[in-house]
């Protein structure tokens, strides 16, 4: 029977080979609602608020200014590969729309081709006032208290 030992600093190659490839896989991220298309399919117009909540679940969105007659399911998939940003691969917003009964009226769903990119600012506001480390802060507000004073 043939024996040997694995010396120690071929251990230690092996074990950052390992950690190095396996932080080279693909990651899959899901955010949101994202219903599979048996599920959207179940839904009808004339579909209560209550069946609805059923079926999909709570919505993404209602929108403020709508009464709560529209809701939405916003669902994406994105994949990381290892330090990589994540890139979005699909997206799925489902919108609903009831009338004054609360029945649904109109079922539209929308695709990642069909929203639009929106262009994060990277600017800070500047506001008023110091910055101060933690020691200074501490010093600064020594004698600043005040006991109340009974008379």
């Amino acid at each position: 029977m043939l024996c040997y030992t694995i010396r120690p600093m071929k251990k230690i190659t092996m074990i950052l080979l390992a950690a190095v490839l396996s932080s080279c896989v693909n990651h899959t991220i899901i955010r949101g609602n994202k219903p599979d298309a048996e599920t959207v399919a179940e839904l009808e117009t004339g579909m209560s608020k209550r069946d609805v909540l059923k079926t999909l679940g709570s919505p993404s969105v209602i929108p403020p200014f709508c009464d709560s007659k529209v809701w939405l399911y916003v669902g994406s998939k994105m994949t990381q590969k290892a330090f990589f940003d994540p890139k979005e691969e699909d997206r799925q917003v489902i919108v609903l729309t009831f009338d004054f009964l609360d029945r649904v009226k109109e079922i539209e769903t929308k695709d990642l081709p069909e929203g639009m990119k929106v262009a994060f600012s990277t600017d800070k506001t500047p506001t008023l006032g110091q910055n101060f480390g933690v020691l200074k802060q501490i010093i600064g507000n020594i004698g600043r208290f005040n006991a109340d004073k009974k008379k």
